[in-house]
């Protein structure tokens, strides 16, 4: 049996930096060169320790979507009621100084944008938006529960509300940063649910 030299890199740092490349480029755009760079790895380590480009976007799409669940969780602990929640998310989105990376938007929404004709990753990414959309979900039956949020709509139909809404947010916020535009579409957003 042959041993190989150890790993001299984590792969949990290697990962992080694959997907912010993948979030700032999308997956066409981003080279094997760009990974191997941007990973500080030679084309064998990477090979070897996370397979091809399609594989290591998979990773990256998966360690994403998990970041973005823990974050939300613990956003929806700080609020003081599911609509505050709904409504902290949002402004969450388009703060760039709670959110340095709000410029790139959200990069499920991305890839979901750029790959929806590619049908190994369309599955992969629809899976992670949608425990996003879950967990809007849950606020929204939370919220009408305690009336911040209309009954006249299933809580599933409002949830869909929102989060088209919210994609759609993080895609303008891409291309126009004016807060107060960002504001009103959120403001106008929530008013026609409460």
């Amino acid at each position: 049996m042959t041993i190989g030299r150890p790993k001299q890199f984590n792969p949990d740092v290697a990962l992080q930096k694959a997907t912010y490349l993948f979030w700032q480029k999308g997956y066409e755009a981003t080279s094997t060169t760009d990974l191997m760079k941007a990973m500080g790895l030679s084309k064998s380590s990477l090979y070897q320790t996370f397979g091809s480009k399609k594989q290591l976007f998979e990773q990256c799409v998966a360690y994403y979507g998990a970041d973005n669940v823990t974050l939300l969780k613990k956003m929806q602990q700080e609020h003081s009621s599911p609509l505050q929640f709904l409504i902290g998310l949002f402004r969450f989105a388009i703060d760039p100084e709670r959110n340095p990376e709000t410029h790139l938007g959200c990069m499920m929404v991305n890839s979901a944008c750029e790959l929806a004709e590619v049908d190994d990753f369309k599955p992969k990414i629809r899976y992670q938006m949608d425990k996003t959309h879950s967990l809007i979900q849950e606020s929204v039956e939370e919220a009408q529960k305690i009336g911040e949020i209309t009954g006249q709509l299933s809580a599933k139909e409002i949830a869909d509300y929102i989060f088209a809404n919210l994609c759609g947010l993080r895609v303008i916020g891409r291309m126009n940063n004016n807060q107060k535009t960002l504001n009103n579409i959120i403001d106008m957003t929530f008013s026609t649910i409460i």
